[in-house]
């Protein structure tokens, strides 16, 4: 019987329980002094731990999306069928253009290749050397593939990609925030700043393309046809393609209008002292506790 009782006795039962925690005790003050050492080894290292870290600074701008300027010169209802405007999907066309290897071959040739890729920029063969790590260099191995030998606006792109992020305003849904985080706030305002710029230009371009292919249409349409009433709205449609078309030469952006220029925030986010150096007083601390414990009961 008593064997069975024991058996369906817990491991750990509130006897046990108590003398670990007396056991933990007894373990702090019969190691005070080493614990006493851990602390302060653990400001020490956390203050240099500190040091190292850099503060990270927030760039932005801000956009609020307006309804695309179109001039209206007939109630027609094929000009109002031309003129159809799905606002919803100009953030999701500007922020796929700004991701885009047009927008980061564009700055890379203005420069930005030097202000990001400087460190691997190689005199003798006059390209920014990539150095491939040591995964790359097996995987081409393997699959035979050519070794990437510098850096290109690809890299820029991916790294734009990875930089910049957006925030949409909750309680106005036309508010955008496009931000990066960074420890290098001057030279990513810059980068900032020419890309919402560089990315409205190539969909200016785009939207012109556009245009001017509606135009040629409309003319045509409009000298072959021999309806006057259909001919007088044709060409009303030219005339309105063609005032949007001079709309497009404005400095402003097509879908939005800038509520804040680019941006550094004042004041950067940084790690918590206090936290960092009671975590790692409490790691020293634990870990010191443990092994003292396991010493004493397992080995």
């Amino acid at each position: 019987m008593s064997s069975v009782k024991s058996e369906g006795r817990p491991f750990l039962g509130n006897e046990n329980i108590i003398e670990i925690i007396k056991s933990l005790f007894s373990i702090f003050f019969e190691k005070i002094r080493l614990n006493l050492i851990l602390v302060l080894v653990s400001a020490i290292v956390s203050f240099f731990y500190l040091t190292s870290l850099d503060p990270i600074y927030r760039v932005e701008t801000k956009l609020n999306e307006v309804q695309e300027s179109s001039v209206s010169l007939g109630d027609s209802a094929l000009s109002n069928l031309l003129n159809v405007q799905e606002s919803s999907k100009n953030f999701d066309m500007f922020y796929w253009q700004l991701n885009s290897s047009q927008v980061a071959k564009k700055l890379w040739d203005e420069g930005f290749n030097d202000i990001y890729y400087r460190f691997s920029y190689d005199e003798d063969k006059n390209i920014y050397a990539y150095s491939s790590t040591f995964w790359e260099s097996l995987n081409n191995f393997i699959f035979s593939l050519e070794p990437k030998r510098s850096y290109n606006h690809n890299d820029l792109k991916n790294l734009i990609n990875g930089k910049v992020n957006f925030l949409r305003d909750k309680s106005t849904k036309d508010l955008y925030i496009l931000y990066i985080d960074t420890t290098s706030p001057e030279r990513d305002l810059a980068l900032l700043q020419r890309l919402v710029k560089v990315t409205d230009e190539f969909i200016k371009e785009r939207k012109l393309i556009s245009i001017n292919a509606k135009m040629d249409f409309l003319s045509k349409e409009a000298n072959t046809t021999l309806d006057r009433d259909a001919r007088v709205s044709l060409n009303s449609l030219v005339r309105q393609n063609l005032l949007e078309k001079s709309l497009l030469s404005g400095d402003g952006l097509l879908y939005f209008e800038v509520i804040e220029e680019p941006f550094i925030h004042e004041n950067p986010r940084v790690t918590s002292p206090t936290f960092i150096f009671l975590g790692f007083v409490f790691i020293s601390w634990a870990s010191s506790v443990l092994i003292t414990y396991l010493r004493r009961n397992i080995v």
